[in-house]
């Protein structure tokens, strides 16, 4: 990591009235506070969008569908801003960043941050934790399901400090897929940036 300020692009297509909007805004703010120059990009008029401004964060509306738009609108907020980190917390971000990354257009860092279970497939959350240079889950449930177990680390919701990097050998959480692979392909349905 540069030892020096970055920009960070916090991404979300959700932004509404939920808990995972106030810790996306929280985690901003303090960011920001620490120096770094933070961008929120998220749906116009959203509550998330409202948060940040009040805040003083710079918003980035951006349209989440269809997923081609989505691509190319990301593209070209991360180069015009110059972006160094991209941090998604939610489905669509990250199809549209994963896709983005398999065509090379994305050679800054991707941060996936996962607050629920997964409602997506597993050859989904095999790509993009592969594809991701990090998965943050918010308990060690979350990140058990599903998400590739290289670059993985759990962060119990509230707490500030990390929790065991190890995957825990429990019965009911299942070592998934190998650490290193070629991505799979995907159904055409899931990637075809429309």
């Amino acid at each position: 990591m540069p030892d020096r300020p970055l920009t960070i692009l916090q991404l979300t297509h959700h932004g509404t009235l939920a808990g995972s909007t106030q810790s996306i805004f929280s985690l901003s703010r303090e960011l920001a506070r620490r120096g770094h120059r933070v961008l929120v990009g998220c749906r116009e008029g959203v509550w998330l969008a409202r948060l940040a401004r009040e805040a003083g964060l710079p918003v980035v509306p951006l349209e989440f569908a269809p997923l081609g738009r989505l691509c190319s609108s990301l593209a070209e907020v991360i180069a015009r801003e110059r972006v160094d980190v991209v941090n998604s917390h939610d489905t669509r971000d990250r199809r549209a960043l994963t896709w983005l990354r398999w065509r090379g257009r994305l050679p800054q860092a991707f941060v996936v941050t996962r607050r629920t279970m997964p409602l997506t497939s597993p050859v989904e959350l095999l790509a993009v934790g592969l594809t991701a240079e990090r998965t943050i889950a918010v308990s060690g449930a979350v990140a058990h399901d599903g998400t590739p177990e290289r670059d993985s680390r759990s962060f119990p919701t509230g707490s500030r400090s990390s929790a065991s990097t190890r995957r825990s050998r429990r019965p009911h959480c299942r070592r998934r897929g190998p650490r290193s692979v070629t991505p799979p392909a995907a159904p055409s349905w899931w990637w075809s940036p429309g």
